[in-house]
């Protein structure tokens, strides 16, 4: 018979931190608050996270590796449609985290687990032959606000448009920059 292991104080934090989420907004979370969900001191927290901001980049940096899975096993826009359900069903967390009070920092965060992607499908794109209308960091900045801010109303609205037609409307202006389809 195996043994779970404990896990670590770093893992305790990042699940803390999103526990946290699913109840309240990420402003009003505290280091105090993170070091008592997750049952580690401020010395152990410290020794891992510059601060809460750096503990949700960790957050956002686990969740890249779903995102790089649901990439390689859906099409572009079954994946807008898989990601905008996981949104819904984690309902409270994401409000909690996006709906609500964005500050510089958090949104900063947000932009760049986005961008990282983004930049990846266009320096591939343009390998294979895509001309770009500008600087691929002014695009890619272009339509991630496009993305970022259609999906963050979809949220505050209470999710009022079906998410299989904000994916259709995302994945349409998606293709248009691929130059997939004319017009």
């Amino acid at each position: 018979m195996t043994v779970n292991a404990k896990p670590s104080a770093r893992e305790s934090l990042i699940h803390a931190l999103i526990d946290l989420l699913h109840k309240k907004t990420f402003y009003k979370i505290s280091v105090n608050e993170l070091c008592a969900a997750a049952q580690v001191s401020r010395s152990a927290f410290y020794s891992h996270f510059d601060d809460k901001y750096d503990l949700f980049s960790c957050c956002l940096e686990e969740q890249t590796k779903k995102l790089d899975l649901l990439m390689e096993t859906h099409s572009p826009e079954e994946f807008l449609t898989v990601i905008l359900d996981f949104i819904q069903k984690e309902e409270r967390f994401f409000y909690h985290t996006f709906g609500s009070r964005l500050d510089e920092e958090l949104s900063e965060n947000i932009y760049l687990f986005f961008e990282k992607h983004l930049m990846s499908l266009l320096k591939e794109k343009m390998d294979q032959g895509l001309v770009l209308p500008g600087p691929i960091e002014t695009v890619a900045s272009f339509y991630l606000g496009g993305l970022t801010s259609s999906t963050l109303r979809w949220i505050k609205s209470g999710f009022q448009l079906p998410k299989e037609e904000l994916a259709a409307f995302q994945y349409h202006m998606i293709r248009k920059l691929m130059n997939e389809e004319s017009s």
